[in-house]
């Protein structure tokens, strides 16, 4: 249940912004179209619907750019998370050398030359 949450974030990341598209839509239409019931001289009701232009395009713009952006925050934490368990399962693998740190100094890891090599004072290049 609780293996690779990294994943599973990413998938509710997903999931979560079209639930919120489609959520944004349905909004939209509920209160960018307005409906006014009005009477006849001659009897009866009628409905007349009439689009409020700047309500319906701000709820679906708004709507929009907020399920992105809240979406790509969950997205990104899920791919954070899914990152550290791949670097934490390869930090593994380094050498015992390369994590030398003697507790107590700040005594840097040992390093190693190479006999190969000639100084660059000497002027010559190595091959």
């Amino acid at each position: 249940m609780f293996g690779n949450p990294g994943r599973k974030l990413k998938v509710v990341a997903i999931v979560v912004f079209v639930a919120a598209i489609v959520l944004t839509f349905v909004l939209a239409f509920e209160y960018g179209i307005e409906t006014t019931t009005n009477w006849r001289y001659y009897g009866g009701y009628y409905d007349e619907k009439e689009l409020n232009a700047p309500v319906f395009f701000g709820i679906l713009v708004g709507g929009f750019i907020f399920s992105y952006v809240n979406s790509l925050v969950v997205y990104g934490f899920g791919e954070l998370i899914e990152n550290s368990g791949i670097v934490a399962k390869n930090s593994k693998d380094v050498p015992s050398t390369c994590l030398y740190i003697k507790q107590g100094t700040s005594e840097s890891a040992p390093t190693t030359t190479d006999s190969n090599l000639e100084s660059p004072s000497s002027g010559e290049q190595p091959v």
